[in-house]
């Protein structure tokens, strides 16, 4: 074990220990804060290496991190389930934070107008609009039936299993897929 709080393996992967390092949701900052030992990192940013299959597993933690930019990363998680339930608790917060790709969890209307559909979606960061091309260019089937949109500005949605949304939602998705 290295000083300070990693593992390295062959001078590449860093592997942080789940038993030495606690996170802490801030709710007045809207930031997580990192601490091993007597070290900490306010505003941490977690991203995990497979958002869409599995959240919870090889998440990245960056120290630093704004908006725009990911900044050190500090090391890797392997199973964020074997941190204590607080620590757990705020890393998700975190991943929920940096995750770029909303989840649709409704869909209200999808309507053509000169072969550019205009989506008006619920998700799990609130109501949102946007629109796509033709949806066999713009719409893509992924593991287990999920969908994935990306729409005119390049941004992503996720629709993890469409048979599991409401009648209209499936309504409204049936005429594009």
């Amino acid at each position: 074990m290295e000083e300070g709080f990693v593992e390295t393996i062959n001078d590449t992967v860093v592997f942080l220990d789940p038993k030495r390092v606690s996170f802490e949701f801030n709710e007045k900052l809207f930031l997580v804060k990192m601490t091993y030992e007597n070290e900490s990192y306010d505003g941490i940013s977690a991203l995990p290496a497979f958002p869409l299959s599995s959240r919870s597993e090889f998440v990245h933690i960056y120290k630093g991190a704004d908006s725009t930019k990911l900044k050190e990363c500090v090391g890797l998680i392997e199973d964020i389930n074997e941190l204590n339930e607080g620590s757990f608790d705020a890393l998700s917060k975190s991943i929920q934070m940096s995750c770029m790709m909303p989840t649709i969890t409704k869909i209200n209307l999808i309507y053509d107008e000169y072969y550019n559909f205009h989506w008006t979606v619920e998700t799990d960061r609130g109501n949102l609009e946007f629109s796509i091309g033709t949806p066999r260019r713009y719409v893509f089937r992924v593991s287990n039936g999920a969908l994935l949109i990306k729409d005119l500005k390049d941004d992503y949605y996720y629709i993890p299993d469409p048979t599991k949304l409401d009648a209209n939602s499936r309504k409204q998705l049936l005429p594009i897929l």
